[in-house]
């Protein structure tokens, strides 16, 4: 059915609109299905009456777009004009069905005006009585649009009329975004808009039913309204109900606003407002049964969710349910109405009600209640709650409970709390605020009662049981306020935690009534008035524009029609919150000015009134604000019958500014309280009087301590008969008076019982305070009152006062005193103290106290914050009673003192007389002000620290000490006084400390005067140090200001250091030692590295010449160190093992050449010297290394870069050691540092010497080489010769030391002190072996083993063993290697023993190169010419270059010195190492010959140039063959010519040579020396290098085996 309209509507009227339809049908039997309808506007679709039996399956209903209209407007007339209201009307009537079933409908954007959707009407009962049954299934209403125009009508989805027995059942239906709008209708007539269901007699079942998204507008229906016999609610969801939703109206909204008018969403909210009264549904039945139900986001005027009108005699259960996000605010009209409540019931005659197991959230209401309003009047009533969970509840009062009624005596009205858990939290309360501002009327009441009217529970009259109710955080929120109530039980439960509210926890008052009250097992604990213990977040400035409503208008067809798709708000949710930060600001500044009721306030106990607490426990309250009391009972008539309170116990509490505990015949104040200065502390009545007197109240089992108040801290009684017993009353502080108890009454009986005070403290009375009362002896009671404080009166009891004593630090504590003389006229005592003088193993009674200086004003100097802090000392004189109760007035009275020096060595007979020499007062009078003989400013004259066995004795006498004389016979009386009585007090001073010295005059100890440029950093001296303003910018007495480059190594070091070798790493300032250096470095100077993070920065290990890096964690043991030291820093290690290869290398082909030289040489051949060779060059170099690395420690300006490329150059296995540093830390707690680098400098040439071995090892197995023992002896040596000197180098510089700041340290490590037994034990077990070994007992042995053999070095095995020491020198310089060895241990031990001396450093180093050079002047020690002539350019680069360091050094302020003496330096080393770098190329081209040749003839293939192809360079081995043969015959042929022409002179002159022998052998030299020059000039010495060549490289020719085989016959190698 589609589109059907209606053209003709005269003949329409009300009354027959429900009589026809477009099919009607009237049958016994009715199935319908598969319907779809889309609907027009006119008369109704489908009307069923008289059917037995009616089904309806899988119907679909909805509105043609072409009909839909936009029906939400502020004003009707702008659009009913515009529509034919009386055609959108029902879709389905149905009259007189005995049994209904509708299943699978779906009704969807459909409209409706004044009338329902489906509309069901029973036959009236006067016609007919049966039973009838409707069952709604499986079905969905959504986006559905009710328009109510008129007055008193309904226009539900829904509407069912029945007065016959109808069973209702609805499962499974989905109410989604359906909105109802009204334009008139009275506030007083409620419906619904979802289902109406009027059946007085029915039963209703609501399963698995869901209503979503669904609103109410401008009307104050709700969605649900059920008036029945009996309602079942099972898996009932509510969510979102009467909320305003723009996106949901917007389809349905005719815009109707001016277009140049800015339109936000609160001109759409206030002009379409939700209303509902009930947010979800109103139940009026006799049986009420719900189940599951889950109410989320709802809102009501009156009720947030539900509100149940039971009938007759009826029950209500509500089960497993859960509601949350619930909102009650009422409208202006009705505010007078006393409702609310997430649930609202009433009744007019018994019910009884169950909520059990469910749980509440996040309610908010506005109005009376929050989850429960009741409205019984005064009818029978029985009411459980039990197992729910209250989360965030709030209300202005009754958050739980609210219920307030007219009548006040009734007993048939019983309320049962059990098992009720509430948590509140102060977002959630800070939530409840904000809310407030959506809902424009809720915000004045909220700030009106807030504080002051907010209760959980408000309950007038009726019986009440409170069990296991626990509350975690209550905000400004009272338990329960009730009046009148007959009965209150409160037990098993726990409040913990939150703000105390102003009208107390629970407040109980009587008007007359019979009531009874009992508390048992309640704790209450951690509640405040203090705001301080939230945090509490301040309002900002936020545009505080005021918001001005525009109004719709009627539309015109210019206006725009449709409503827009997003609107922004006027206002941010910041300016809410900002709103709600400003009142909540407000209410707390409210809150701190008033005065807060007790936690307990029971009002008007009279006779009829019967109270018991058992086992309450008030644990940690914190109420500076409350006025009264925590606990307050006013009880204002006598008893027959006695109130009993056992077990009761408060700790830990600041009970405000009366008592913890107050019982009295009226409401106090603080003006009701008047005290006389009395402690009561004696006798009263006996105990025969106890046991006829009736008591108003008996405490017994009464526990009170650590509490504060002003009055009577644990309880306050005025004007009561009470009996205290079996009760500790311990630590309390009161105020004012009665630190324990505070009792005021005429003719009232107070006894204490088997109990104790103790410790307790007032102003006055620090145990018990009492007025109007005659004493009693509590002793004999049983009680212990003793150790209380009365800090100015104890009792009114008075004495003579006949002892002194004395007070320090402002009367913490009054020291006792022993009688050490008593006779018949003479008293002396002497002062006890705790912490006694042990001398010579007896101790003494002394006090110690600062000379020099007003005790009042010495101050402690804490080294550890480097700064002054008061000891805060006071010394007073009191005079005390025989109960040593302290003596306070006490004007125009005075005490002496006399002092004299006491030596502990001597007897009492020996020691001097007392003098007035030693104290600057003799006299003190009474000070009034502090009601003590006030010594503050007394200076001691003094000083007794430095010798143990002295002491200062005084003296102390005052006139108004009298001492009684006792009669020694019965009655005891006392006879006479006398005044004869002294205190003497031992006193041992203070030492000096740090800033001040020793007067040698008095030996008091006087501050250096800073101020003058004057202090002292060590203890016990005699003079104050001067301000050096060239290292220190400030000081005080005892601290130093350093400039930044300065150094110091202790607090008490006076002497300063220049950071010389990097100023820039100490930082000066007041700090010393290792904090006043930069980040990573600590020791003297800051030199070092803070490897072990002994400041807490982290690792840092040497990453240049006294510079630090951080180390990289990682996890080390001993087997990856010894991989990373070849892997992680292979550029060193590869480069000393490189340098091991190279030299084994070097020496096999040096001793081979030797050899073989030798060899020729007996074979007659003229041999030539031996060519230049790498070997001996790196040697030279370095050596030249390992003297010019002592310019480094010159202090030159020198580039980080090239002194760590010197260093690690001519010291590798030193910089290797150091790389090591932060893997080789984590076994400093095994061996320090500087040992460790040691042992591992000592185990790295074992390491090197291995892996070369043991590849040399491997190449032997593997076939690839032959053994030599050179290469064994070779790798030995030459290893000891490139190590030694950083191995002697570190044991020197371990044994010795270096002198900064007036302090020995390790010269290697300056982290460490010298002068240590540890280190002690480690040179001379460790270093000093190891020294004498390296430095002298193997040198010596290479020495020897030359030595012995010096006549035999040219021997295969001596060669092939020891050849390294003196390959390259000539037989008469075979030690030279040992002299060069001296004289590097020379120059280490002069470092070593001369860091910080430069000049005299420089010039030792000096002198021991040029003794060298004279030697090697001398000697000539090298075969070579060209090694002896870089030798001695070396020893004189290395001489001039330290010359010129010592010119750098003495000139560095002088730029016009230092420059040019820089420029020599560096061009004379560059000239030398120019020369090296030729030299050493040479000797490369030569050792590498053939295969640059073989290079060269490849290169030669591809260059076709003939000039090229001439080169000599390019000459392949063949050619140069041919081209040295020719050479070689022609020089042949001359040196045959002349070897003829010599034997024919010869022959010629034999006879002249006899006669001139002399000039023949001249002329034989000469031609001799022709010819060598000739040989050499035609490189006859190739001729030797090919032989070798040959040997080594052809193995099958024929020549040259001959030839081998003839110069080595004994070896075929």
């Amino acid at each position: 059915m589609t589109e059907n309209i209606i053209y003709f509507t005269e003949v329409l009227n009300d009354t027959i609109k429900y009589e026809i339809a477009l099919i009607n049908l009237e049958a016994q039997v009715i199935n319908l299905s598969q319907i779809f309808l889309l609907r027009g506007f006119g008369i109704s679709e489908l009307r069923i009456i008289n059917s037995q039996d009616l089904l309806i399956r899988n119907i679909e209903v909805l509105l043609s777009e072409k009909y839909s209209i936009k029906g939400i407007h502020k004003h009707l007339d702008c659009w009913i004009n515009y529509v034919k209201q009386d055609f959108y009307t029902i879709f389905l009537i149905i009259y007189n069905a005995i049994q209904t079933q509708i299943e699978s409908m779906i009704m969807r954007y459909l409209v409706v005006i004044n009338e329902p959707l489906i509309y069901y009407e029973s036959i009236s009962t006067s016609i007919l009585e049966r039973d009838e049954n409707i069952s709604i299934y499986n079905s969905k209403i959504h986006n559905n649009l009710q328009i109510f125009i008129g007055k008193y009508e309904n226009s539900p989805i829904f509407e069912i009329h029945s007065k016959q027995n109808v069973s209702i059942y609805i499962e499974e239906i989905v109410f989604h975004r359906n909105i109802l709008t009204s334009y008139q209708q009275e506030d007083s007539y409620i419906s619904s808009s979802l289902i109406y269901f009027d059946c007085l007699i029915s039963k209703v079942v609501l399963h698995k039913v869901v209503f979503e998204t669904n609103t109410i507008i401008n009307s104050v229906n709700t969605l649900v309204f059920i008036n029945s016999q009996s309602v079942n609610f099972d898996d009932v969801v509510f969510n979102n109900s009467c909320q305003f939703d723009y996106n949901l109206i917007k389809p349905y909204l005719q815009w109707g606003y001016d277009l140049e008018s800015k339109i936000y969403l609160e001109d759409v909210k206030l002009s379409f407002q939700q209303k509902c009264l009930v947010g979800n549904a109103i139940l009026q039945s006799s049986k009420i049964l719900i189940n599951n139900l889950t109410s989320n986001n709802s809102f009501g005027q009156l009720s947030g969710s539900l509100q149940i009108n039971v009938q007759s005699s009826g029950s209500v259960l509500i089960d497993q349910s859960h509601f949350e996000n619930i909102f009650m605010a009422s409208s202006k009209q009705y505010d007078s109405i006393q409702q609310g409540g997430t649930i609202f019931i009433e009744s007019q005659s018994s019910i009884i009600i169950k909520i059990v197991n469910s749980v509440f959230s996040a309610i908010n209401s506005y109005i009376s209640a929050g989850m429960l309003y009741l409205n019984d009047n005064q009818n029978s009533i029985k009411l459980q709650l039990g197992n729910l969970t209250l989360n965030n509840c709030y209300s202005l009062k009754g958050a739980i409970l609210y219920r307030q009624i007219s009548s006040y005596n009734l007993t048939n009205q019983k309320f049962r709390l059990q098992g009720i858990s509430i948590q509140d939290t102060y977002q959630g309360f800070l939530n409840y605020q904000n809310s407030a501002n959506y809902y424009y009327y809720a915000v004045k009441l909220l700030k009106n009662y807030l504080l002051s009217e907010r209760t959980k529970v408000y309950l007038i009259a009726g019986n009440i049981q409170m069990d296991n109710i626990k509350i975690q955080q209550i905000y400004y929120e009272s338990l329960i306020i009730g009046t009148n109530l007959l009965k209150f039980f409160f037990s098993s439960s726990i409040i913990q935690g939150g703000i105390l509210p102003i009208n107390g926890l629970i407040k109980l008052e009587n008007q007359g009534y019979e009531n009874e009250c009992v508390i048992r097992q309640v704790l209450i604990s951690n509640l405040t008035s203090n705001l301080d213990s939230i945090k509490v977040d301040y309002p900002v400035q936020i545009d505080s524009t005021k918001f001005i409503e525009q109004q719709q208008v009627c539309l015109t067809k210019f206006n725009n029609d449709y409503a827009p798709v997003n609107l922004k708000s006027f206002h941010s949710p910041d300016h809410y919150y900002n709103n709600t930060l400003t009142l909540l600001n407000e209410l707390n500044l409210y809150y701190q000015k008033q005065l807060i009721m007790p936690i307990f306030l029971l009002t008007n106990i009279t006779n009829l009134v019967q109270f018991k607490f058992i086992e309450l426990y008030i644990f940690d309250i914190i109420c500076q604000a409350c006025s009264l009391s925590l606990l307050y009972l006013h009880q204002n008539e006598e008893r027959a019958m006695e109130n009993k309170i056992a077990l009761l116990e408060f700790q830990n509490n600041f009970c405000g500014s009366l008592s913890c505990f107050i019982i009295a015949d009226n409401i106090l104040s603080i003006s009701d309280v008047n005290i006389y200065k009395r402690l009561l502390y004696s006798e009263q009545e006996s105990e025969k009087l106890i046991q006829y007197v009736k008591y108003d109240v008996e405490l017994m089992d009464f526990k009170c301590q650590n509490n504060s108040a002003v009055y009577g801290t644990c309880v306050f009684i005025k004007n009561q008969n009470i009996q205290i017993k079996n009760s500790l009353l311990m630590n309390n502080y009161a105020k004012m008076a009665g630190g324990a108890i505070y009792f005021e009454g005429r003719n009232k009986l107070f006894t204490l019982l088997s109990s104790k005070v103790s410790e307790n403290q007032a102003l006055y009375g620090g145990g018990i305070f009492t007025q109007n009362l005659s004493q009693s002896n509590y002793s004999k009671m049983g009680s212990i009152v003793n150790n209380n404080k009365g800090t100015k009166y104890g009792n009114d009891q008075s004495t003579n006062p006949t002892h002194i004593s004395i007070t320090l630090n402002n009367y913490e504590s009054i020291f006792f005193t022993n009688v050490k003389m008593n006779d018949s006229n003479t008293v002396i005592e002497e002062v006890l103290v705790q912490n006694k003088y042990l001398y010579k193993n007896k101790y003494l009674n002394v006090i110690y106290l600062p000379n020099g200086q007003k005790i009042s004003e010495y101050k402690q100097f804490d080294i550890t914050n480097r700064s002054y802090h008061s000891k805060n000392l006071t010394f007073r004189i009191v005079l005390l009673n025989e109960f040593r109760e302290i003596y306070n007035n006490l004007s125009n009275s005075k005490c002496n003192l006399k002092s004299r020096k006491y030596n502990l060595g001597l007897s009492e007979v020996q020691q001097e007389q007392f003098s007035e020499d030693f104290t600057n007062k003799i006299e003190i009078p009474y000070n009034r002000e502090t009601n003590d003989y006030n010594l503050d400013d007394l200076i001691l004259l003094f000083n007794t620290f430095q010798q143990d066995d002295l002491i200062l004795q005084i003296e102390i006498k005052c006139d108004r000490i009298l001492i009684p004389i006792f009669n020694q016979q019965f009655p005891y009386e006392i006879l006479n006084y006398h005044n004869n009585y002294s205190l003497h007090l031992n006193i041992k001073t203070y030492p000096c400390q740090y800033g001040e010295i020793i007067n040698k005059t008095y030996g008091t100890c006087e501050v250096c005067d800073y101020q003058n440029n004057f202090y002292q950093l060590e203890l016990n001296q005699e003079k104050c140090n001067l301000l050096d303003e060239i290292s220190i910018k400030e000081i005080t007495s005892n601290q130093l200001n350093l400039y930044p480059g300065y150094w110091r190594a202790y607090f008490d070091t006076n002497q300063v250091e220049y950071c010389y070798n990097l100023p820039e790493s100490c930082l000066g300032g007041w700090k010393e030692g290792d904090y006043s250096c930069i980040t990573g470095h600590i020791g003297a100077l800051c030199e070092q590295c803070d490897i072990s993070d002994i400041r807490g920065d982290g690792m840092y290990s040497i990453s240049g010449p006294y510079q630090c890096g951080r180390c990289t964690e990682q996890y080390i043991n001993l087997f990856s160190i010894l991989g990373i030291s070849i892997w992680y820093s292979q550029r060193k290690y590869f480069r000393t093992l490189l340098t091991i290869l190279m030299s084994t290398k070097s020496t096999v082909t040096i001793v081979i050449n030797k050899l073989l030289a030798v060899k020729l040489q007996k074979a007659g051949l003229i041999l030539v010297s031996q060519p230049l060779n790498e070997e001996l060059l790196g040697k030279i170099l370095t050596n030249y290394l390992q003297i010019i690395m002592t310019l480094t420690t010159f202090r030159l300006s020198f580039p980080d870069e090239l002194n760590y490329a010197i260093n690690s150059t001519g010291n590798p296995i030193k910089t290797v050691s150091y790389s090591l540093d932060c893997f080789l830390i984590y076994l400093n707690s095994i061996i320090e540092l500087h040992y460790l680098r040691m042992l591992w400098q000592l185990l790295m040439p074992i390491i090197y010497v291995l892996l070369f071995l043991g590849g040399y090892g491997l190449c032997i197995l593997l076939k690839r080489c032959k053994y030599h023992s050179t290469v064994l002896f070779t790798t030995l040596i030459n290893m000891f010769i490139i190590l030694q000197p950083s191995l002697i180098e570190g044991f020197i510089k371990l044994m010795s030391y270096r002198a900064i700041s007036g302090y020995e340290w390790i010269s290697i490590n300056v982290a460490y002190r010298y002068d240590t037994e540890s280190h002690f034990n480690w040179i001379l077990c460790f270093c000093f072996p190891f020294f004498i070994l390296i430095a002298f007992v193997i040198p010596l042995a290479f020495f020897m083993i030359l030595f012995y053999n010096r006549n035999d070095l040219d021997s295969n095995e001596t060669r092939m063993n020891w050849g390294f020491l003196y390959n390259e020198y000539k037989k008469s310089g075979y030690f030279w290697e040992i002299v060069k060895l001296v004289e590097k241990e020379l120059i280490i031990i002069v470092l070593a023993l001369y860091e910080t001396k430069i000049i005299i450093k420089a010039s030792l180093i000096y002198i021991i190169i040029f003794i060298y050079q004279q030697l090697t002047i001398k000697y000539q020690p090298y075969e070579s010419k060209v090694l002896n002539q870089l030798d001695n350019i070396m020893t004189q680069v290395c001489g001039f270059s330290v010359v010129l360091g010592i010119g750098i050094h003495v000139s560095q302020q002088n730029q016009e010195i230092v420059y040019p003496l820089y420029i020599i330096l560096i061009c004379i080393n560059l000239y030398f190492m120019i020369l090296m770098i030729k030299t050493l190329l040479k000797a490369y081209f030569i050792e590498m010959g053939n295969q640059i040749l073989m290079r060269c003839q490849k290169f030669k293939k591809f260059l076709k140039f003939d000039c090229i192809q001439k080169w000599r360079f390019f000459e392949n081995k063949e050619e140069k063959r041919k081209r040295i043969q020719i050479k070689f015959n022609k020089i042949k042929k001359q040196i045959l010519s002349v070897s003829r022409i010599i034997q024919q002179g010869k022959k010629e002159t034999e006879l002249s040579i006899f006669e001139n022998k002399t000039h023949f052998k001249q002329e034989q030299e000469k031609i001799e020396k022709g010819i060598n020059s000739i040989m050499q000039k035609q490189q006859i010495s190739s001729i030797s290098r090919d032989i070798e060549i040959t040997l080594a490289s052809c193995k099958s020719g024929k020549a040259n085996q001959k030839l081998f085989s003839k110069v080595f016959p004994e070896s075929q190698q």
